[in-house]
């Protein structure tokens, strides 16, 4: 593929779904969910206003409010006081779950995988899960074997989607508690979070018709006579890995056609490092971008 005024290289290479990098732009991802303490009535809700006050005042890992300068969409502050009094399943859905906020966490539990607390809001109001209560928290579930199918559900509407996996059985776990002397009863499964899925990283069963879906990174020099770009971008699903380089004039022609023609998906950029015009086209040219 050529691109008038760019000087591209190109070559096919091996890739895995990766992680995204966080952007400036938010994840279409709110779509009238509420926090914990609402939506279960009467006693529950003024129980879990307690338990999960955190979800009422919503502050970034740094404590910021979302408005305060770099606040991070992607991280939740949970204080310490409430770690020490959740259950050690909580403990270990918390832990996992703040360093993922805007994420849908599949959470596996036997045979199935399981949403919590907001992202239990989510699939009841996207999907019409049916809603329910388990260890202090909404849940919603899925049978494991279906997990690729409800993941494409998910990310099909702008939604990232991460998969947190057990990594030891039930005997494996009486086995290690047995060895580990002087262990408080009381220990759970071990789980750890397997991976991150987007919209510019499926591959195999999740991609979905037959039109490439990419996945861009963009880096911007710019002054007042122009900018100049260094872009790569990929198909995750094909390996096609492809690098431009070009000079633009004051009002991006060359940039906005680039986007127009690719159509990402996904994009990743740096903090604070784009002129406005360069954010203006990006939000110009795509209908539901994850940055």
């Amino acid at each position: 593929m050529s691109y008038p005024g760019i000087h591209s290289h190109t070559s096919s290479v091996y890739t895995t779904a990766a992680r995204r990098s966080s952007g400036q732009f938010a994840t279409p991802s709110s779509r009238g969910t509420t926090p914990s303490s609402q939506g279960k009535g009467g006693e529950g809700s003024a129980k879990n206003a307690q338990r999960y006050g955190f979800l009422i005042d919503q502050r970034d890992g740094n404590k910021r409010r979302a408005g305060d300068v770099g606040f991070d969409k992607n991280t939740l502050y949970v204080p310490e006081k409430f770690m020490r009094e959740f259950s050690n399943f909580e403990r270990q859905y918390w832990e996992i779950k703040k360093n993922n906020w805007d994420t849908i966490v599949f959470f596996k539990k036997g045979k199935f995988y399981e949403l919590y607390e907001k992202d239990a809001d989510i699939g009841a109001a996207e999907f019409d899960l049916k809603m329910t209560d388990r260890v202090n928290m909404k849940m919603v579930g899925v049978p494991e074997k279906t997990f690729v199918t409800w993941a494409a559900k998910f990310i099909g509407l702008g939604y990232k989607v991460a998969r947190v996996d057990e990594r030891e059985s039930n005997l494996e776990k009486n086995m290690r508690e047995k060895k580990e002397k002087g262990k408080k009863k009381g220990s759970i499964i071990q789980r750890t979070l397997s991976f991150i899925l987007t919209a510019g990283t499926l591959t195999g069963d999740m991609v979905v018709g037959d039109e490439a879906t990419y996945i861009m990174a963009v880096k911007e020099e710019f002054s007042l006579e122009g900018a100049h770009y260094g872009i790569v971008f990929c198909d995750a699903a094909t390996g096609q890995f492809s690098l431009v380089e070009f000079a633009d004039d004051p009002g991006r022609t060359l940039f906005e056609t680039l986007m127009v023609q690719i159509k990402p998906k996904e994009i990743i950029l740096e903090r604070g490092c784009y002129s406005d015009s360069t954010k203006q086209i990006i939000r110009n040219c795509l209908n539901t971008p994850i940055l």
